[in-house]
């Protein structure tokens, strides 16, 4: 968020250049052009000493106020004064003090102040050389023209803040708006947590508890049976520990959660062999080393199988074929099943949303085709740097 204490002039542009620093740059280029014909006036009429202390009055006020604007005003009007008492007229040096009140003015305020002090000197000029017709007409043109130059920038420099105000306002409620969506964010993020711990944590414990009473109460239980039983256990224990996981990545800000480490590539050998204990003809080949895939992919690649294969277990026929290989610049995951005539459990389509959106999230594509007595999914994954390492 933009500090308060920040100067709100001036603004850049594209360039690099003020906005505030165009105009002024314009009106100084007009004075240097002022100064050069009043100078070469000068060389060929040969005036006085006076008209010269005059004209390096005016100029010695003009660097004076790249350091001291208001002092380098004030000296700067005085130019005309002396150029007036040498006899020569002083309209040059009188339009340099309306530029300069102009600029200072447009730079730092205070329109009134800096009018003020260049009025008498600027006055009196006017009136001694009497360039404008009569002391009235002098006194009018003199208050006419300061009046504008100051009310001129005056002007522009409240436009300008009232504009660099709006944008700072705007850029204030962006920030305000994106720490509350933020803020809502965690706060649902405890909500499904507390949901997790509340509902899917107390269900999954019952199920392990009953599953511990049926294995104690079971007396000379055939081998398979025992081994199917300890394998329940060991999925519920299994889904224990990932919701636990789940509930430390929901509730806290690291993105990479807890200390528990997260699934890759490494992992797959321990799922594949969990489906294969539980009788699925699994088979699986790897061509793509580890280093090829950053960690993101490689969780992507995890969780598309783990719901690839339970799709399979639940829904399909026969083997299953799991392959994983580089294809120019992507890594294909494909995962091919029979299907069931007739599933066993209905399906809620949720699993493939799920995968959809990992793998969109990873930057790619997923694809999934299904004949009727075949299910095929394909994934496609970006490779680290767009290749095999």
């Amino acid at each position: 968020m933009p500090s308060s204490r920040q100067p709100i002039l001036p603004r850049v542009t594209r360039n690099g250049i003020s906005r505030l620093d165009v105009l002024p740059a314009i009106v100084a280029g007009v004075i240097a052009l002022s100064l050069t014909v009043e100078l070469i006036r000068m060389i060929a009429d040969s005036p006085g000493i006076l008209v010269i202390g005059g004209l390096a009055v005016t100029l010695a006020g003009l660097l004076i106020a790249t350091k001291r604007p208001f002092v380098g005003l004030t000296v700067n009007s005085f130019g005309s004064l002396v150029v007036a008492i040498g006899s020569w007229g002083p309209l040059v040096e009188w339009s340099i003090t309306v530029f300069l009140v102009f600029i200072v003015t447009l730079r730092f305020g205070r329109p009134i102040r800096a009018a003020a002090l260049v009025v008498a000197p600027t006055l009196a000029g006017t009136i001694i050389a009497g360039d404008l017709g009569d002391p009235l007409t002098s006194v009018f043109a003199t208050l006419v023209s300061l009046a504008a130059g100051s009310a001129i920038g005056a002007g522009l420099r409240a436009q300008r803040l009232y504009s660099a105000s709006l944008e700072q306002r705007a850029e204030e409620a962006l920030a305000t708006r994106e720490l509350e969506a933020t803020r809502r964010v965690a706060e649902e993020r405890l909500r499904i947590a507390r949901d997790l711990h509340d509902v899917v944590g107390h269900e999954v414990a019952v199920v392990s508890m009953n599953l511990g009473v049926v294995e104690m109460a079971l007396v000379d239980t055939p081998p398979d049976v025992t081994e199917a039983l300890d394998r329940a256990r060991s999925g519920v224990r299994n889904v224990l520990a990932e919701t636990q996981r789940m509930l430390v990545l929901l509730r806290s800000d690291d993105e990479q959660g807890g200390a528990d480490p997260v699934p890759d590539l490494t992992s797959l050998p321990a799922l594949f062999a969990s489906y294969r204990q539980i009788g699925m003809d699994l088979h699986a080949e790897f061509e793509v080393p580890a280093d090829s895939v950053d960690a993101a992919t490689q969780l992507t690649v995890y969780r598309i199988l783990q719901e690839a294969l339970t799709n399979a277990q639940k829904h399909g026929r026969g083997a299953v074929n799991v392959t994983c290989a580089a294809e120019g610049a992507k890594l294909v995951v494909r995962v091919r099943n029979g299907q069931r005539l007739e599933p066993s459990e209905p399906s809620t389509g949720l699993g493939l949303i799920g995968m959809r959106e990992r793998v969109a999230a990873g930057a790619g594509t997923m694809t999934v085709n299904s004949t009727g007595t075949e299910f095929v999914l394909t994934a496609h994954l970006p490779l680290k740097n767009g290749r095999v390492a």
